[in-house]
């Protein structure tokens, strides 16, 4: 009788526990595209976020999220895995996923331990690259956009580069991967455009026209007089000497070692999973 008692109590302490485990993440009502709990966006980037999100998302039939927070540590996720493991509960316990094989992806932004992690399922594992994740998006895209603090841009950008793979497996027949022929193409967007041309005027003006203040007119000076006299140069002695070379060189491309694809792993709620990710 002790004994069956003791593994009722073991067995409510377990499933205590687990409880506990999966409800730590931030829960969320209606599977919202972006949640800001960290607080990086004003309201005018959120709605340009949001759309963003949503635009994407119902054009490809899965769910482009993101989520951000301060501290994953204050939701009971430590260790050097804690931002792939809150990133695949997020997205399993809130029920994030479109069709059969809930396809989708999202991205995790921890402040606190500069984090940052893409967690994909279904038919987004294959879609998303461990390169094309951690290359594509994240070091010629967001990542430098994140060391700036630029967070708004940086979510706008995340999701044009994922309509790129999504695109560019349509198109191609495969994935964007480290052997591809060729990058994937952004959709055009002229008011991405525009105000990408305007950032950059603007940060061109400034240091232009401090310079131009500086410049003085150089002008003619008439009375000034020759000190050469007239046919005195006569070279009695010539040599060459060797005082430097400049080598022009270009990077030649060399083929990864390893192979390419997609990595997975299994998370808590017992779902596939792949992603990728780093520091920012």
């Amino acid at each position: 009788m002790k004994k069956t008692i003791f593994v009722l109590i073991a067995l409510l302490a377990l499933t205590s526990l687990f409880a506990v485990s999966a409800a730590a993440y931030p829960t969320v009502e209606g599977t919202p595209l972006l949640l800001d709990d960290a607080g990086l966006l004003s309201e005018t980037e959120f709605a340009q976020v949001e759309s963003d999100l949503k635009t994407y998302s119902d054009m490809h039939g899965i769910d482009i999220a993101v989520v951000t927070v301060n501290s994953l540590e204050e939701f009971g996720y430590t260790g050097y895995d804690a931002p792939m493991n809150f990133a695949d509960d997020y997205f399993d316990y809130n029920g994030f996923g479109r069709g059969a094989d809930r396809s989708g992806l999202v991205l995790v932004l921890a402040m606190q331990t500069r984090d940052w992690w893409i967690s994909t399922r279904g038919s987004a594992i294959r879609t998303f690259t461990d390169y094309g994740i951690n290359t594509y998006i994240g070091e010629k895209g967001i990542v430098p956009m994140f060391h700036s603090g630029q967070y708004a841009a940086a979510f706008r950008e995340y999701a044009a580069r994922a309509d790129a793979l999504i695109r560019y497996e349509k198109e191609n027949g495969e994935p964007y991967d480290y052997d591809s022929d060729k990058e994937p193409v952004k959709t055009f967007s002229l008011k991405r455009l525009l105000g990408s041309l305007a950032a950059g005027l603007l940060a061109g003006l400034v240091p232009v026209s401090s310079m131009k203040s500086q410049l003085k007119s150089v002008r003619a000076q008439h009375g000034a007089q020759s000190y050469a006299k007239a046919d005195s140069l006569n070279v009695t002695n010539a040599n060459d000497y060797f005082i430097g070379r400049h080598v022009s060189r270009s990077l030649r491309q060399t083929e990864r070692s390893g192979g390419g694809g997609s990595s997975t792993h299994v998370s808590s709620s017992g779902a596939t999973h792949g992603g990728g990710g780093g520091k920012f």
